[in-house]
């Protein structure tokens, strides 16, 4: 999107890769993929957003653990907190 330097942009690559070891991989079911077509209907951001939102969501609500969702995206901010989720904003100041 052209928001990062090409330094910076290095720099986050290098550290995704080096994170990849830590990630686990998890299959979409079908409750997530349903409530993602209802966080886009209710909120229209995009699907990695969506889905994002979502599994916040459904880790709330199977969980009971109402945690933070942190984001440094705008439009992902509103609508976390037109879902109810808890946005903590950790981008550039506005």
């Amino acid at each position: 999107m052209g928001e990062l330097t090409p330094s910076d942009f290095e720099a986050v690559n290098l550290r995704l890769q080096a994170d990849r070891d830590y990630w686990v991989l998890v299959e979409l079911g079908a409750d997530l993929l349903d409530r993602t077509e209802s966080v886009i209907e209710q909120t229209g951001v995009r699907t990695l957003d969506a889905l994002h939102l979502a599994s916040a969501l459904l880790f709330q609500a199977e969980t009971r653990i109402a945690m933070p969702f942190v984001t440094a995206d705008g439009k992902q901010m509103e609508a976390a907190s037109a879902l109810g989720l808890r946005p903590i904003w950790v981008g550039p100041r506005r």
